[in-house]
This record gives structure tokens, sequence and C-alpha cells, in this order.
């Protein structure tokens, strides 16, 4: 391999359609010329920084993200922005270039900013780039309907609900990461046991509501409903996402890690005149969902190998 590397800067939260045509590109570059491939993954988007975002933003857990970049890429190396925010132009590439020494082209998509207010952009990466030594291969978006994808895009659509958007921007389902913890026992009492998840601070929660959803678990899968809200009939203010699988699992599952696919939006959430009916609409939920899986089944794939 020749001392060189193609590299590409960015968040790369949700790992969607975008991200990964870029991340094809820098590892195609990289095995046509010999080099070898990187990513700078910031742990936390730049703009959430820049203009002070509440914490609920991200689409991914930190956690997960080299482990969804790593397969396409030689290094995947995590950097904090507010490290490197208040570096000019010049200084960020200098900066690349110090770690990078043998710095061959650098791959980025048509919106890429960088450097201190966000002043340089692809412009700026052909002036420093000519000056040093270095090539910029810019990669088209993905349209979605009239406009790129993006992860601001599928955070506006996973808080509306609108599930079918956020799809077919990551081109994949949207997904949820969380422990199984010990909750109140609630929905046993109703009938319909429930895997109470602990979701990240920082990730996004969609809309409230019911979601049909597949559920993995170590060596299974299940079908199974999502509730994502704060309970309004059980007059409860503390929010929660808990998975009712559709057929019991084979062993108990706290502690155990759940990857949840939402794969549909059944309704929005709201309070019930009484628990009993409450319990009625669980089990019209749990039917529907039946049926739905029956009719269509589910062939996502988990995106944790």
């Amino acid at each position: 391999m020749a001392d060189g590397s193609v590299l590409s800067v960015g968040t790369f939260d949700g790992f969607h359609r975008g991200h990964r045509a870029i991340l094809e590109a820098v590892r195609e570059i990289a095995q046509s010329n010999g080099l070898r491939s990187a990513v700078l993954a910031f742990e936390t988007p730049p703009r959430r920084i820049l203009e002070h975002q509440v914490t609920g933003s991200l689409l991914l857990p930190r956690g997960l993200k080299r482990k969804l970049l790593s397969p396409f890429v030689d290094e995947v190396i995590p950097v904090c922005f507010s490290e490197l925010q208040a570096l000019e132009p010049p200084e960020f590439i200098a900066y690349l270039r110090q770690r990078y020494p043998g710095l061959h082209t650098i791959v980025e998509g048509q919106s890429f900013r960088f450097g201190s207010g966000r002043a340089g952009g692809l412009d700026t990466l052909v002036e420093l780039g000519t000056v040093h030594g270095f090539s910029l291969e810019v990669v088209p978006p993905i349209m979605v309907g009239n406009a790129p994808a993006s992860s601001s895009r599928i955070r506006q659509a996973l808080a509306h609900g609108d599930l079918p958007l956020a799809t077919e921007m990551l081109g994949r389902p949207p997904a949820l990461f969380g422990h199984v913890i010990h909750g109140d026992g609630k929905g046993k009492t109703f009938g319909f046991p429930t895997a109470n998840l602990a979701i990240e601070e920082d990730v996004l929660r969609p809309a409230s509501g019911i979601y049909l959803v597949r559920a993995f678990v170590p060596n299974a899968a299940y079908n199974g409903l999502l509730y994502v809200g704060n309970r309004p009939s059980l007059v409860s203010n503390e929010s929660r996402c808990e998975v009712h699988l559709l057929s019991a699992p084979d062993r108990p599952l706290y502690g155990a890690c759940l990857e949840v696919h939402l794969v549909r939006r059944l309704r929005a959430d709201r309070a019930f005149p009484s628990l009993g009916a409450l319990q009625e609409q669980m089990g019209k939920d749990v039917e529907t969902a039946r049926a739905l899986f029956e009719n269509a089944p589910c062939s996502s794939k988990r995106l944790i190998q």
C-alpha cells in the first residue's frame, strides 16, 4: 500500500444514503490508488454546538458510529468538534496534513463547510489542495423528493412521525438501540408485557405513538410493537420506549441490548377515558400488527452485526 491517504471529514449521523455514497467513493479512490482510506468523524454534529441545540438530536448512539463506518475504510478517527471549531480553514487543513502527511484526496458532499464560522467551502478546499498537493472529490447528493437526503431532514421526518420519508433517506428502517431495564409492570398487568428500553439521552426519539417494529436481540429477532410517549392514560410525565413482542422470547431480556427497527407508525399516542379502554385498544393494536406482518413480512436485517 502506497504512503498516502484518502480522507473524508464529517459527522455521519444516521449513516444515511448520502453518507454511504461518500464512504463508497473514499473506498474506491483509495483502492484504485493503493492508498489508505480514513474518516474523521465528529462525535457531535457541529450545528448542535454552534446553534446551542438541546440534547436528543442524534440519530444513532455515539458508540455505534465506528461499527457502521469501519467496514468502508481502514481507519475511523472520532474527534470532538469543539477542539477544532476555532481553526481557520488553512489551520484546519494543516491539522489534517499533520495527521495524514501523505494526504492524497479529500472526499466530501456538495454542502461541506469547514473552519471557524464555516468560512471554508469546496472552493477553499480546491485552493488549498493546489497549494498542498491534494485533490478534492465531490460526491453528488442523493435526492429524495426535491431535496438532498440529510440528517436534518431525517430528524424532522421522525419528529413528525413520517417513517416513509425517513426510511427512504436512510435506505433502511430507522432504528433505536437500548438496554432492557425493569419497568413498573403495567404492560404485564394489562396482558401485554413490554421490554422497557433505556435510550441514550442524546438520541432522538420519534414522534410519540405506536409503531410496528422488528426487534433484534442476541441470536434472535421478533416482530412487535413499540410505544413511544409519556403514557397520558396513566397520568405519567415520564417518557417511555417500550417494546411488546408478538411472540414470547425464549429467555429473559433484562440487560440485553435491543436493536429496534421502526417499520410503520400505526397511530399517534392519546389519552383514553379508562384503563379498560386503553387495554382494549392495546388488544386491537396487537391484532392489527399480527395481520400486517402476516400480509407483508418484514425483511429488514440487523444494522449492527
